[in-house]
């Protein structure tokens, strides 16, 4: 499995979705969330991969340099070399898992913005009329003091 692509998918996904417009966002939303859990999948499968390294090449000399530049590039190559130990694949499943969670999240988010109606009304905002503080309080809150 291609390492980079954990990053590289989310980022051409997230380019592309920036280029639809805002009145389809439920299709932005199951589109990006959908991107979101393909990619904890594939950080799941990295994490239970066993401890490896991933060798970057520049041997096929996609610049054509020229040859004092090869030179050159030929020890670069040393530097795109990705060590996955333990380590990195568990802060690679953890930030997957994250972005999953934030995702889950934004999109409700947004669809409750889109219905209003569903959320409960203010209580307690009369007082602030008359100068003192408007507070909230929905059921849940109202059970737990109670």
């Amino acid at each position: 499995m291609n390492e980079f692509s954990v990053i590289s998918i989310p980022l051409l996904a997230g380019l592309l979705l920036y280029l639809v417009p805002e009145r389809f966002r439920l299709i932005k939303g199951g589109v990006s969330l959908a991107v979101s859990g393909i990619v904890l999948w594939m950080g799941y499968v990295i994490y239970c991969e066993a401890p490896h390294q991933v060798y970057g090449s520049l041997s096929s000399n996609p610049l054509s340099l020229k040859p004092p530049l090869t030179d050159m590039v030929s020890g670069a190559e040393k530097f795109l070399t990705l060590n996955i130990d333990n380590l990195s694949k568990l802060i690679v499943l953890l930030i997957c898992i994250f972005a999953f969670l934030v995702m889950i999240y934004s999109v409700a988010f947004k669809q409750a913005e889109r219905n209003p109606e569903e959320t409960p009304p203010a209580e307690g905002c009369g007082a602030a009329r008359d100068g003192g503080t408007c507070f909230r309080a929905d059921h849940r809150a109202r059970s737990i003091l109670s």
